[in-house]
Protein backbone atom coordinates (compact mmCIF):
# COMPACT_ATOMS: atom_id res chain seq x y z
CA UNK A 1 0.00 0.00 0.00
CA UNK A 2 1.40 3.36 -0.92
CA UNK A 3 1.62 6.11 1.67
CA UNK A 4 -0.56 8.49 -0.36
CA UNK A 5 -3.31 5.89 -0.80
CA UNK A 6 -3.28 5.04 2.89
CA UNK A 7 -3.39 8.68 3.98
CA UNK A 8 -6.22 9.41 1.55
CA UNK A 9 -8.31 6.47 2.77
CA UNK A 10 -7.48 6.94 6.45
CA UNK A 11 -8.13 10.71 6.41
CA UNK A 12 -11.73 10.13 5.31
CA UNK A 13 -12.35 7.91 8.34
CA UNK A 14 -10.24 5.61 10.44
CA UNK A 15 -12.97 3.01 9.95
CA UNK A 16 -12.00 2.69 6.27
CA UNK A 17 -8.87 0.81 7.32
CA UNK A 18 -9.22 -2.69 8.75
CA UNK A 19 -7.87 -3.42 12.21
CA UNK A 20 -5.46 -6.00 10.80
CA UNK A 21 -3.94 -3.62 8.26
CA UNK A 22 -3.74 -0.74 10.72
CA UNK A 23 -2.10 -2.99 13.31
CA UNK A 24 0.41 -4.27 10.75
CA UNK A 25 1.27 -0.72 9.69
CA UNK A 26 1.78 0.34 13.31
CA UNK A 27 3.83 -2.74 14.14
CA UNK A 28 6.11 -2.27 11.15
CA UNK A 29 6.50 1.45 11.89
CA UNK A 30 7.48 1.02 15.55
CA UNK A 31 11.10 0.27 14.66
CA UNK A 32 11.48 3.85 13.36
CA UNK A 33 9.78 5.43 16.38
CA UNK A 34 13.01 6.77 17.88
CA UNK A 35 14.01 8.51 14.64
CA UNK A 36 10.95 10.78 14.55
CA UNK A 37 11.44 14.01 16.51
CA UNK A 38 7.76 14.25 17.50
CA UNK A 39 7.28 10.60 18.42
CA UNK A 40 10.61 10.03 20.16
CA UNK A 41 9.58 12.13 23.16
CA UNK A 42 6.71 9.69 23.83
CA UNK A 43 6.82 6.08 24.96
CA UNK A 44 6.34 3.71 22.01
CA UNK A 45 3.35 1.36 22.02
CA UNK A 46 3.77 -2.11 23.48
CA UNK A 47 4.83 -4.09 20.42
CA UNK A 48 4.16 -7.47 22.07
CA UNK A 49 0.57 -6.49 22.82
CA UNK A 50 0.14 -5.01 19.34
CA UNK A 51 1.51 -8.20 17.77
CA UNK A 52 -0.88 -10.30 19.90
CA UNK A 53 -3.85 -8.16 18.82
CA UNK A 54 -2.74 -8.36 15.20
CA UNK A 55 -2.44 -12.15 15.36
CA UNK A 56 -6.10 -12.32 16.40
CA UNK A 57 -7.36 -9.61 14.01
CA UNK A 58 -5.67 -11.02 10.92
CA UNK A 59 -7.30 -14.48 10.90
CA UNK A 60 -10.72 -12.92 11.46
CA UNK A 61 -10.28 -10.99 8.21
CA UNK A 62 -9.88 -14.25 6.27
CA UNK A 63 -13.60 -14.99 6.35
CA UNK A 64 -14.24 -12.12 3.95
CA UNK A 65 -10.81 -11.68 2.35
CA UNK A 66 -9.85 -8.46 0.67
CA UNK A 67 -6.61 -7.08 -0.66
CA UNK A 68 -6.00 -5.44 2.72
CA UNK A 69 -5.83 -8.93 4.29
CA UNK A 70 -2.86 -9.76 2.07
CA UNK A 71 -1.30 -6.36 2.71
CA UNK A 72 -1.54 -6.91 6.47
CA UNK A 73 -0.06 -10.40 6.20
CA UNK A 74 2.85 -9.19 4.06
CA UNK A 75 3.57 -6.31 6.44
CA UNK A 76 3.53 -8.69 9.41
CA UNK A 77 5.96 -10.98 7.59
CA UNK A 78 8.35 -8.02 7.22
CA UNK A 79 8.35 -7.23 10.94
CA UNK A 80 11.31 -8.45 12.96
CA UNK A 81 10.54 -11.44 15.19
CA UNK A 82 9.53 -10.86 18.78
CA UNK A 83 12.51 -12.86 19.99
CA UNK A 84 15.39 -12.50 17.49
CA UNK A 85 17.25 -15.43 19.06
CA UNK A 86 14.26 -17.72 18.63
CA UNK A 87 12.29 -16.72 15.52
CA UNK A 88 9.01 -18.51 14.94
CA UNK A 89 9.60 -19.94 11.46
CA UNK A 90 6.50 -22.14 11.68
CA UNK A 91 4.31 -19.06 12.08
CA UNK A 92 6.09 -17.32 9.20
CA UNK A 93 5.52 -20.24 6.84
CA UNK A 94 1.90 -20.55 7.93
CA UNK A 95 1.27 -16.85 7.39
CA UNK A 96 2.94 -17.02 3.97
CA UNK A 97 0.65 -19.90 2.98
CA UNK A 98 -2.40 -18.02 4.26
CA UNK A 99 -1.46 -14.94 2.22
CA UNK A 100 -1.02 -17.15 -0.85
CA UNK A 101 -4.41 -18.79 -0.29
CA UNK A 102 -6.14 -15.42 0.07
CA UNK A 103 -4.44 -14.17 -3.09
CA UNK A 104 -5.71 -17.17 -5.01
CA UNK A 105 -9.22 -16.80 -3.61
CA UNK A 106 -9.18 -13.19 -4.81
CA UNK A 107 -7.94 -14.27 -8.24
CA UNK A 108 -4.53 -12.61 -8.05
CA UNK A 109 -2.95 -15.67 -9.67
CA UNK A 110 -4.95 -15.22 -12.89
CA UNK A 111 -3.50 -13.64 -16.02
CA UNK A 112 -5.43 -10.43 -16.63
CA UNK A 113 -3.78 -9.61 -19.96
CA UNK A 114 -6.95 -10.14 -22.01
CA UNK A 115 -9.36 -8.58 -19.55
CA UNK A 116 -11.13 -5.39 -20.57
CA UNK A 117 -9.85 -3.28 -17.70
CA UNK A 118 -10.00 0.49 -18.34
CA UNK A 119 -6.75 2.42 -17.95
Amino acid sequence: MSKDTFISIHSQSYRNTTAALLGAIYLSAIRWWTYDPELSIHTPPNSALLRKMLRSALPSSYHRPKLCSIQAALLLLQCPPEDPLNPDHTFQWGLTCQALAIGQSLGLHLDATNWAIPQ
